[in-house]
Parts: C-alpha cells; structure tokens; sequence
C-alpha cells in the first residue's frame, strides 16, 4: 500500500505546478472559451492518473519522482546515524552501515510512510462512501419524480436542476420553476449532456478522492465544476440573439 501511495503523491506533487500554473494564467483566459479551460483541467487529470512523465525543456518539474523509495530509505538513515551521533556512539554508525540489514529494525521512515500510506487510504474509503451515501440518498428522492417528455422529471424536493445517470443521462428540475424557465433550465441540462459532463465530473471526482490531501486538486475540481458550467451556458447562448442572451 505505501508503494500505491508513494506513486499517487509523486503524481500529486508534479501535478500541484501544473495546477498553480492555470490558476495564475486564468486571469488571462477570461475572454477564451471556457470549453479551453475545461480542456486544461481534463490534462491536470491525465497528469494526477498518470504514473508517467514525459521529460523535455518545457517540463516545469524535471524530476519525475520528488519522493522516492530511495529518498525515504536515506532520510531514514540520516535520522538514525543523527541519533546515534547525538548519543555519542560513532562506532556504532560504522557497525550499521557495514552490517547486513537481514536483522535491522524498520527504517523510521518506513514507518510513517506505512502509516501516512493507511490514512491515505481511510480518506480514499471515506470520500467513495460519503459519494455513494449521498447517491443512494438522492435515487431515493428522486424515486417521487414525474416524467414530462421521457427523460425530463420534475421534483418536488429538489433545490437545483441537474442531470444524473451514466449511461441513460435523465434531466431532473425542480417543481417551483415556472414554464417560462424551464425552456432555458433545460436547455442549460441538455448542453450537459451533449457535453458529457455527467460522465467527466463524476471521473473529476474520482480523481479527487485519489488526491484528497492536496489542497491545490481541490481548487482544480471547484474551478473545473465552474468552468463546465460556464462552458454550457456558453454552448446555450451561442445561436441566440442578444435579447435572448440578455433573458437566459
């Protein structure tokens, strides 16, 4: 399990640049489609899923592993020759770096990369089971809903609109919208669904439950949920005139 997490904090580390890079430059993309924002975070994912790094002179971050196995086993060392220095037993130093490790305790850092490797995997276990609590508590919300047109239900105890389902996407709307927004609710759902959002944002999550421990991944979701919004209204808009624009 420590090897699994050490392979998912190198990713997340290398990724945390890339990441830092796009909330810097976002600022300059606000005239850009945000379709090509979108695109970017979708790289940002492919990088924090992808064991490997594709080195060249455009690589911001060299060095494919920060953390290796080796730097953990040499921090470990460092931290028990400095104990031993402090101690006074110098002869001991030479003793243990001659000897056979065959009978040698387990590397200090071993030890916390074992147990930051289980919290790791606590935090994984407790973002899919809040993720299918919530998905088992909204199917049975939703068990309530009335068909309009076969795919489009209306809610009498939802908040928001949204699409749900992964291989057959339904449309899901609140009961409290008036006739004159659903035309443009739906149409902002429908674009969701051309888009394939209902597929990338649960995969965005996923990917976030891999990497719950970095804060910057968590900016990268929040600001990828943002940018899909914006993408579809943009798609909404797109062929409307402006007195339509200025109504949706």
């Amino acid at each position: 399990m420590s090897e699994i997490f050490l392979k998912i904090l190198n990713m997340s580390l290398v990724s945390s640049m890339l990441i830092m890079v796009l909330v810097i430059l976002r600022p300059l993309l606000r005239k850009a489609p945000s379709s090509l924002s979108c695109a970017l975070w979708g790289l940002v994912g492919i990088r924090l899923v992808c064991p490997f790094t594709f080195e060249s002179f455009l690589s911001l971050i060299p060095e494919p592993e920060p953390v290796s196995k080796e730097a953990f086993a040499a921090m470990g060392a460092i931290a028990s020759d400095a104990e031993q220095i402090h101690t006074g037993s110098v002869a001991n130093i030479v003793s243990n770096t001659l000897a056979s490790p065959a009978g040698a305790s387990i590397n200090p850092m071993q030890a916390i990369s074992l147990v930051a490797a289980f919290i790791w995997a606590v935090g994984v276990a407790v973002m899919l089971i809040i993720s299918l609590v919530s998905y088992l508590r909204l199917n049975k919300t939703l068990s309530a809903s009335l068909t309009t047109d076969g795919f489009v239900f209306i809610n009498d105890n939802i908040p928001t609109p949204f699409v749900l389902g992964i291989i057959k996407p339904k449309i899901y709307i609140p009961s409290t919208l008036g006739e004159y927004e659903k035309a443009y609710v739906i149409a902002h759902e429908n674009a969701h669904i051309k888009r394939r959002d209902y597929l990338f944002k649960p995969l965005g999550y996923l990917i976030l439950s891999l990497h719950w421990f970095n804060p910057l991944v968590w900016v990268a979701y929040i600001l990828l949920c943002r940018d899909i919004e914006m993408a579809c209204d943009e798609r909404v808009v797109q062929f409307m005139e402006l007195s339509e624009r200025k109504e949706y």
